[in-house]
């Protein structure tokens, strides 16, 4: 066990070459788990162009930025019983843990520990959208502007897939398909790293 415990990756940061991973990776080895009673949704929203999202933001093929509501997933709780969610625990130290937090504003953390299998000692943190990434999400539905960049969903189940079959398998059970149009965006940064 780590410092600060473990980070439950079930997107993008399941995706080794995600800067974020590389700077965790020199902490420990990741592990794989399941954590019954949560699913993968699209429940997290980011308004394009909201001025608190200048600095991390996404450009269409013309290089605009379009005014739209972009998707992600969140891992929510379930009431129905059901396949768990499949992650990669990532040890972290308090600065990984605070670099991870800073990346991941639209979520807040929660310790699942009690829940993983195989058990892992410590803490172990999972993201899930806040109320606010949730509402914008969901507003953004109900006017036909919510999308989910193809990148980003195709690097996710890339990173399942190349973790073998079983991986692949788990996370198509435990991951709802996404409910929006696919858009062709690109993540721009201004004044935070990539990966942060």
């Amino acid at each position: 066990m780590s410092d600060a415990g473990w980070v439950l990756a079930y997107g993008s940061l399941v995706d080794p070459a995600d800067p974020l991973v590389r700077r965790l990776a020199a902490v420990g080895r990741a592990v794989p788990v399941l954590v019954p009673g949560l699913r993968r949704t699209w429940a997290a929203g980011m308004e394009n162009r909201a001025p608190e999202n200048d600095d991390k933001h996404y450009v269409d093929p013309a290089g605009t930025r379009p005014d739209v509501c972009v998707a992600t997933l969140s891992a929510d709780e379930v009431d129905e019983v059901g396949p768990p969610l499949n992650a990669l625990a990532l040890p972290v130290d308090a600065d990984g843990l605070a670099r991870t937090d800073r990346r991941e504003r639209r979520y807040v953390r929660v310790d699942v520990a009690d829940r993983c299998t195989p058990a892992l000692g410590g803490a172990a943190w999972i993201y899930t959208a806040t109320p606010r990434a949730r509402e914008a999400a969901a507003a953004a539905a109900a006017r036909g502007r919510a999308v989910v960049r193809r990148g980003y969903a195709a690097r996710v189940e890339a990173a399942f897939r190349a973790r073998g079959e079983a991986a692949w398998a788990a996370y198509v059970a435990s991951t709802d398909p996404p409910p929006h149009p696919l858009a062709d965006l690109a993540l721009r940064y201004a004044g935070v790293a990539p990966g942060e």
